[in-house]
């Protein structure tokens, strides 16, 4: 009996020690090391205090609340419940919107939401090794903000012609080279042009196979959780359904690079 337990001990063992020599054994070590989950649910917190601010002041300059709006589209892709659509559209409103928002508000919110997409760029630079560059680099949060308010236009325009797992499977099949070239982009430009493209394909890979996957898993459970949160705890249960998004997303936006990075690292 002691024997079999030896025996099963060892190969335990060795089983654990090619998964740590492994690619994945890699990438799980340098996650520990780089604080991933901290560093996701702090980006989560500030894209969440930050980005819908963004989109209500937007919304008092854009038609964000009629039934075939952008927040309309977004309510149908991922598959809200007739009521819930309602306080969606509700809340973009551009009567409640302008209500609300003011110039002065308005250069605020822009003004905090900048600190997120930095974090994102120093998350990349401390990736790679690379050295801040201070205010050399300070207007790339920036656009890359402005270019992912246009990926989101464009994710909840596909609403209105597909939703639930349906239309997320369209959406991951034709928008996938789009997003890969997003993804190659951001890294690039976050990380200030000192790593040739070349090396930042793999990460730009699972960049984009990570957000198909999450993509495919909300429009089976996110929409759902958003539905029933609302049903139960009214709009505050929305907002907790789409932090585990956000939450979700910025791990991608993390975990892509850093699997990337360790990818070329051990071939070269």
């Amino acid at each position: 009996m002691k024997r079999a337990s030896d025996l099963f001990d060892g190969r335990l063992t060795r089983a654990r020690d090619r998964l740590d020599a492994s690619a994945a054994g890699h990438v799980r070590r340098r996650a520990t090391q780089f604080e991933m989950t901290n560093r996701a649910l702090v980006l989560a917190g500030l894209s969440l205090m930050l980005l819908i601010p963004a989109l209500v002041a937007l919304s008092a300059v854009l038609p964000l609340g009629k039934d075939h709006s952008l927040a309309a589209s977004w309510a149908r892709h991922m598959g809200l419940s007739g009521q819930a659509a309602r306080a969606v559209r509700q809340l973009f409103a551009p009567d409640t919107a302008r209500g609300t928002s003011t110039l002065l508000s308005s250069l605020v919110t822009i003004g905090f939401a900048y600190s997120w997409p930095a974090e994102i760029q120093r998350g990349y630079q401390r990736i790679w090794d690379l050295p801040s560059r201070g205010m050399r680099d300070g207007w790339r949060p920036l656009v890359w903000l402005g270019s992912l308010f246009v990926a989101i236009a464009g994710v909840a325009s596909s609403g209105a012609v597909a939703g639930g797992p349906e239309g997320a499977l369209l959406v991951g099949v034709v928008g996938s080279p789009v997003v890969f070239l997003w993804t190659w982009w951001t890294q690039h430009l976050f990380l200030g042009g000192r790593t040739a493209y070349r090396r930042l394909i793999p990460g730009a890979v699972a960049t984009t196979a990570g957000l198909a996957g999450l993509s495919l898993f909300n429009s089976v459970y996110l929409s759902s959780s958003i539905t029933q949160n609302f049903d139960k705890y009214g709009p505050i249960g929305v907002v907790f359904a789409l932090l585990s998004w956000l939450i979700g997303f910025n791990v991608v936006m993390l975990g892509g690079p850093l699997a990337g990075h360790v990818w070329i690292t051990r071939r070269e």
